[in-house]
């Protein structure tokens, strides 16, 4: 008898030893696995390779961790610690659950790319994530120890998994009967919040607010913030506008509140919930009172940081409305007060383009130069901004301003270029080129004013403008066309000149050899090259008249381009070696 009782004993042992070896190897795998979601959520890219590894890494860990969870569940009788490995194990479904449905999320994404594409016919169904497993274990675990010492950690687990599984009814009697019975206060108000958005939900804002109203009993709380976040819109939701604008608007002078807010709770980025509270009181008082309004407000209510971004939400609201005066008297407020802030740039913008809706040119064009005076370089703007980022909104908004002020100039010398008045499109290009030298339209009017010299015939001048051109846009597309107008420009001036002078037209030739030089692929090669042959036989010049004319043969070969000079070629060669009194040799060509 006593050996058997030492056997049951010792068989007590073991399987005691086998319980919490077991826990201890799903504790550690749960934990391994929770200290990679920090990992897991900084991955921007659904379908990256390195992320799909570690994601499925993760799911073979878990699974292992479920099988060794079910052989320990089939090989206990006692019941307190079978509740307690049932627990472990839902735990561990929740995480499967979880990293499956991330699985196929990314399958979907994958074949909804395919579908847009139009290399799949049929549109993917979308996944969507269950718990079943998780809330089937628990139940089971309830009704084998209803009075369980964790109890509530089983219902609150199977809250919120019908919570984020969209089965609100079901949570909502789980969080009323869970509120009760908790002593942590902030897991209390996680589950008050809870209720509170269930109601929300269902649009019955008045016990939603009875709800979010019971953490603000607690001002300490981590739900606070959210709590009067959502009192805003229950407010706003049920007509009581006032009281909305006040809500929100304490949450703007408290930034600690909105620093503290759960962004994965909510749905929404502390960012993008700060922008929206913005948003939403400039809307207010874009319908109720205005600017003034707006001000005397936060006269009465303190001020606070964000200050300028309601006027400045609120002109830009006026703006989209086409109420320009309005819009105008929010942004010169910022403008005038807030000579530091961030989003100076946009507000000068919408203050330029208030007043070119307006008409007002005169006074769009004096804010564009007093926004390079306030925020250019050395302005105390960019030494509180000194950032590039700041820097790239500075440069943007001023090419956006001058695009907008060099338009009509610009489009008037167009108009008069094509009627071919080119003695007045000269000098609006040259106006344009002078004022807006960064503007990407330069090399078009650079190209054009070089043209209205030509055509009135001043070859001089037109040959520098067209050299500008060549100097200061080497990749534009008319670069070509520039260096060969250089070229007909000093012909033009050559023909002007005194022939009988003796003496080479070195500028001509210059500007030919720099055009083989600046082109060496054009189609006009040949015509160039048997230019500089023409000018040196004309000069009695054979051995380079020769060369050149040789050159322009050997182009014709090897490049196709330039065929039709082929026979004058052959027969300048031919005239070229006569000249020389080589006879037979011309005889043959």
């Amino acid at each position: 008898m006593h050996c058997l009782h030492e056997l049951h004993r010792l068989n007590r042992k073991v399987r005691h030893f086998l319980v919490w070896g077991v826990l201890f190897v799903i504790f550690a795998t749960v934990t391994e696995i929770r200290a990679s979601d920090t990992t897991q959520e900084a991955m921007s890219s659904p379908i990256d390779i390195s992320y799909v590894k570690q994601l499925k890494k993760e799911l073979k860990a878990t699974e292992v961790a479920i099988l060794y969870a079910e052989d320990a569940i089939n090989s206990i009788s006692d019941s307190t610690h079978l509740a307690e490995m049932l627990f472990h194990l839902s735990e561990l479904e929740i995480r499967r659950a979880r990293l499956k449905f991330e699985f196929e999320m990314i399958r979907f994404d994958l074949r909804q790319q395919l579908f847009e594409s139009g290399k799949l016919k049929t549109a993917p169904e979308a996944p969507t994530l269950s718990f079943a497993r998780t809330i089937g274990i628990n139940e089971q675990i309830l009704e084998l120890l209803p009075d369980a010492p964790f109890k509530k950690d089983v219902l609150y687990r199977n809250s919120i998994c019908y919570y984020e599984t969209g089965q609100k009814d079901k949570a909502k009697e789980i969080f009323l009967t869970l509120i009760p019975l908790v002593k942590n206060d902030t897991l209390r108000a996680e589950l008050t919040f809870r209720l509170g958005e269930c109601y929300f939900d269902e649009q019955n804002y008045q016990k939603a607010l009875i709800s979010y109203n019971h953490i603000l009993k607690s001002w300490d709380s981590p739900y606070f913030g959210m709590a009067l976040y959502k009192i805003g819109w229950c407010h706003y939701l049920t007509n009581r506008i006032p009281d909305a604008i006040s809500t929100f608007y304490y949450l703007l002078k408290d930034i600690r509140l909105l620093e503290t807010m759960d962004s994965e709770i909510l749905g929404k980025s502390q960012l993008e919930l700060r922008d929206e509270v913005l948003q939403y009181i400039a809307l207010s008082f874009s319908e109720f009172g205005g600017t003034r309004l707006l001000l005397d407000f936060i006269e009465k209510n303190g001020e606070t940081s964000y200050k300028a971004h309601l006027l400045h939400k609120l002109g830009s609201i006026f703006f989209k409305r086409d109420f320009y005066e309005d819009a105008l008297k929010a942004l010169n407020y910022v403008k005038e007060n807030f000579s530091s802030f961030e989003q100076l740039p946009e507000v000068y913008q919408l203050i330029f383009e208030n007043y070119n809706r307006l008409g007002m040119s005169k006074k769009a064009i004096a804010t564009r130069d007093e926004f390079a005076r306030v925020c250019g370089d050395a302005s105390n703007w960019r030494i509180a901004h000194p950032y590039e980022e700041f820097r790239s909104a500075y440069d943007s908004t001023l090419t956006t301003m001058d695009y907008r002020i060099a338009t009509p100039m610009l489009q008037s010398a167009d108009s008069l270029f094509a009627l071919e008045k080119f003695d007045l499109a000269m000098p609006l290009y040259q106006r344009f080129l002078a004022a807006f030298p960064k503007d990407k339209r330069c090399e078009q009017a650079q190209f054009c004013t070089a043209e209205c010299l030509f055509n009135l015939r001043d070859f001089a001048k037109a040959e520098q403008e067209y050299q500008k051109l060549i100097d200061g846009f080497p990749k534009s597309e008319l670069f070509e066309e520039a260096a060969y107008n250089r070229v007909v420009c000093f012909d033009k001036m050559t023909d002007k000149t005194d022939e009988n002078s003796g003496g080479l037209p070195f500028p001509l030739i210059t500007a030919c050899e720099q055009f083989l030089e600046l082109v060496p692929a054009s189609d006009r090669t040949v015509e160039i090259e048997l230019k500089l042959a023409g000018i040196y036989y004309q000069y009695e010049v054979w051995q380079e008249s020769e060369k050149w004319t040789i050159s322009a043969l050997k182009t014709i070969l090897k490049t196709k381009k330039g065929t039709p000079f082929k026979l004058n070629a052959m027969n300048l060669l031919a005239q070229i070696k006569f000249k020389q009194g080589k006879f037979n040799t011309a005889a043959t060509i």
